[in-house]
């Protein structure tokens, strides 16, 4: 990757059992928002322990971020990275 964006880190792994999990293991000594890439997962996860499938070769990421602000934004945060991927099909 030639440009990522200034202020976030990336931390990319060829497998990892959940970049969820993997959140939770780094996030106690993160400086800063950090996104988690991963090649392969071998226990993934969905929100509220719900099943997820990801086959070997697609796209496994989670953003860790401590947002400013009271809990009440934080939903908005979530949802925000969303909005790029929804618009084409807004249009």
């Amino acid at each position: 990757m030639s440009t990522w964006p200034q202020g976030y880190g990336l931390h990319v792994l060829e497998e990892v059992d959940s970049t969820l999990n993997e959140a939770a293991r780094l996030a106690p000594t993160l400086q800063g928002p950090l996104w988690i890439l991963a090649h392969h997962q071998t226990a993934a996860r969905g929100r509220r322990g719900r099943a997820w499938a990801n086959p070997r070769g697609n796209l496994a990421a989670t953003l860790v971020m401590r947002p400013d602000g009271p809990r009440t934004r934080w939903r908005c945060a979530v949802l925000l990275p969303l909005l790029p991927c929804s618009m084409p099909v807004w249009r």
